[in-house]
C-alpha cells in the first residue's frame, strides 16, 4: 500500500539520466541556501558524486540525552590520500515545537585549534500535530577541517534543547591504491514514528524510497550502503523490551521507478531487514552498513526505513534518516553481506532477518 504522504511530497522526485548535471547543481544550491523551516519531512536528495579511485571512512558516537561534548576517536584517513569531501551530522529534540533549536557547534581535532560553526542544512521536522516538539537534523561541510593520518575529533558546545541524539562524521578521499567505483551522497532529514497514538494518520509510518539509478552491466557488482539515523533506540527507557524497525531495500531492472510512487514495505520482491537500528554507534545513533549484489542487468537500488513491524514488545522505533553514502564496486559479487555494529552477518535475499 503506497502511504498517503508519498502522493503529496512531491519534491525532488529522482532525475533522468539526461538531466543529473542540472539536477544536481539546482539541488546542492537548494540545499545549501535553504533557510530553517518547519515541514513534516525532508526526503533525502542526491548532493555529491565522486568516480575514480575513490573510498570513504566513516565514524559515529552517541550523545543520548544531552552529553555536549563527544570525540570520535582514531579516524584514519591514508597518508598519501587527499581528502575530497567531509560531511559531520547531528541532531535532536527541541520543545515546543517553535524552539529553533541550536545548530552551533564546535569541532576540534586533537593538536589544532578549535574552529566553531553553524550547519550549512538544518532541518525541524514539525511534529505539532502530535507532540509539541520538533526534530532537528543538521549537516555540515567539514572538508577544510579533515586531515590524512589517524585523528580524534571531538564536537562540543552540542546543545539541544531536550535531548542530543548523536554524531556522524563521513569522509570521501582519493587514493591510487583504491580500486575503481563510484561513490553517491544522499542526504536530507526523513522522520519516521508509528506510534500508537500517531496512527490515525500514518503520515510518519516510514521514509520516502531512496531511489538509485544504475548504469547496467552484464556481470554482478556490489553496492556498499552507509546509513546514518539519529534517535532510534534499541530499547525504550528503562526496560530491555526492542523498539521495532525496519530496513527495506530492493534492486530492479525495469524502468526506475518515481520515489514518491513506490512502497517497498511488504513488497514480496524486496528484502526487509529486522531490527536494523539498535544504538549501533551508543545511545541514539546508528551507523548502519549493508554490502548486497547487483544482478547483472539492473538498473536500480531502492531503500527505506519502517518504524514498526520489526520484532519487540515495545513502541515502535522513532528515527531521523539524515544520509545514506552509496558505494558501487566493479567487480563481480558472490556473497550478500549485512556489516552492523562491527558484526557480519551472510543472509539470503528475500527473507526476513532478524537483528533482535
Amino acid at each position: 500500500m503506497i502511504k498517503d504522504r508519498k502522493k503529496c511530497l512531491k519534491k525532488g522526485c529522482y532525475p533522468s539520466r539526461f538531466f543529473v548535471g542540472v539536477a544536481l547543481a539546482f539541488a546542492l544550491a537548494v540545499w545549501v541556501g535553504s533557510a530553517y523551516s518547519a515541514e513534516i519531512d525532508y526526503p533525502l536528495n542526491r548532493t555529491d558524486t565522486f568516480s575514480g579511485h575513490v573510498g570513504t571512512v566513516h565514524s559515529a558516537i552517541g550523545a543520548y540525552q544531552k552529553v555536549p561534548t563527544v570525540t570520535l576517536e582514531n579516524v584514519y584517513v591514508p597518508a598519501d590520500a587527499t581528502v575530497l569531501k567531509a560531511y559531520l551530522y547531528w541532531g535532536g529534540v527541541n520543545t515546543p515545537y517553535s524552539h529553533p533549536g541550536d545548530d552551533l557547534v564546535t569541532f576540534t581535532r586533537n593538536g589544532q585549534s578549535a574552529t566553531n560553526f553553524s550547519a550549512d542544512f538544518g532541518r525541524h521536522i514539525d511534529l505539532s500535530d502530535h507532540w509539541d516538539a520538533n526534530h532537528m537534523a543538521c549537516i555540515a561541510d567539514v572538508t577544510s577541517l579533515i586531515a590524512v593520518g589517524t585523528y580524534d575529533y571531538t564536537v562540543s558546545d552540542y546543545l539541544m534543547q531536550a535531548k542530543n541524539f548523536g554524531v556522524g562524521l563521513q569522509i570521501v578521499y582519493e587514493e591510487n591504491s583504491m580500486p575503481a567505483s563510484d561513490i553517491t551522497i544522499y542526504q536530507g532529514a526523513d522522520f519516521a514514528f508509528a506510534g500508537d497514538n500517531w496512527n490515525s494518520t500514518a503520515v510518519f509510518h516510514g521514509t520516502v524510497p531512496l531511489v538509485h539509478e544504475l548504469i547496467a552491466t552484464d556481470y554482478e557488482r556490489q553496492l556498499k550502503a552507509t546509513f546514518f539515523v539519529g534517535d532510534a533506540a534499541n530499547t525504550w527507557p528503562g526496560t530491555n523490551r526492542q523498539r521495532p524497525d525496519s530496513l527495506w531495500y530492493k534492486t530492479g531492472n525495469a524502468l526506475v521507478p518515481d520515489r514518491n510512487a513506490l512502497s517497498l514495505v511488504d513488497d514480496l520482491f524486496a528484502t526487509e531487514l529486522v531490527n536494523p537500528l539498535h544504538s549501533t554507534s551508543g545511545a541514539q545513533w546508528d551507523t548502519v552498513v549493508q554490502v548486497i549484489n547487483l544482478p547483472a542487468g539492473h538498473t536500480w537500488v531502492a531503500f527505506e526505513f519502517e518504524s514498526g513491524d520489526g520484532s519487540g514488545s515495545n513502541m515502535s522505533s522513532s528515527f531521523t534518516w539524515t544520509a545514506t553514502t552509496l558505494e558501487v564496486v566493479p567487480e563481480p559479487a558472490t556473497l550478500l553481506l549485512l556489516l552492523i555494529g562491527g558484526g557480519l552477518l551472510l543472509i539470503r535475499r528475500k527473507h526476513k532477518i532478524s537483528f533482535s
